[in-house]
């Protein structure tokens, strides 16, 4: 990867999309194996996975913990799709919490803009003939400000 961390960028949000676009399509579901009816133990089940083929086998595993060194949330198989979809896994909690963290600033200065644009509307109209109607604008622009609008509390009412 050669955007920067912790930073949405637009080279970001292409490898974002090319791991999307790599990936097994979805919808995607958990599966337990072996089966409670499967008649071959967990140790008998990872053997044949592991032996059926001579293809490297793609992982998930957790980065830079030694606790964690071998535990293994994803095995995506050997399959012609299993490396696209290791990156895609691997990279999910990151590249999400990525978009959520652009989502939020997206909001807070969109938010912002609409806050401008009511203070902008009372100022011409406390300028007019209907200057009353400027309170209701100013209240209107803090009850919009007062909001946490990135926690998605649009809907919340006093």
């Amino acid at each position: 990867m050669t955007s920067e961390r912790g930073k949405m960028t637009d080279e970001r949000l292409k490898e974002i999309q090319e791991r999307l676009d790599k990936a097994t399509p979805g919808p995607w579901e958990r599966a337990v194996a072996p089966r409670a009816d499967d008649a071959l133990s967990k140790a008998e089940w990872q053997e044949r996975l592991l032996l059926n083929s001579d293809e490297p086998l793609h992982v998930v595993t957790a980065k830079g913990d030694a606790r964690y060194a071998y535990l293994v949330p994803a095995i995506t198989g050997d399959g012609p799709q299993s490396r696209a979809d290791a990156d895609f896994i691997a990279h999910a909690r990151e590249d999400i919490t990525l978009l959520l963290a652009e989502n939020a600033q997206l909001r807070a200065e969109l938010v912002e803009e609409i806050v401008q644009l009511i203070e902008s509307k009372a100022n011409s109209v406390y300028k007019g003939p209907n200057w009353q109607a400027a309170e209701g604008y100013m209240a209107a622009a803090r009850l919009v400000r007062s909001r946490d609008w990135s926690k998605g509390e649009a809907d919340t009412h006093e």
